[in-house]
């Protein structure tokens, strides 16, 4: 009887263990503390804009968050994409 009392007192701890760190975890994602990034692909000809010019962008504008495509390449600002450079040659 002691026993099973002891193991559902651990089961408990564990659960909210879990719990507190799953929620602080989600807490500084939401927050911006914790950011997922990838870089952006720039080689065999994949990106109209160099590696240099995205790097300088991203600088510049003071951010993670760039959007490339074959027209433009876009920042995220205040719930929407805006458009930073357009692509000459097309």
């Amino acid at each position: 009887m002691r026993y099973r009392k002891q193991v559902k007192m651990l089961n408990i701890a564990r659960t909210l263990l879990v719990a507190a760190v799953l929620w602080v975890f989600f807490a500084a994602f939401a927050n911006g503390v914790v950011k997922w990034s990838r870089p952006a692909i720039t080689g065999a000809e994949v990106s109209w804009v160099s590696q240099e010019k995205l790097l300088s962008l991203a600088r510049h504008h003071g951010t993670d968050a760039l959007k490339i495509t074959e027209l433009e390449v876009s920042i995220w600002r205040s719930g929407n994409w805006v458009p930073v450079l357009k692509n000459k040659e097309i």
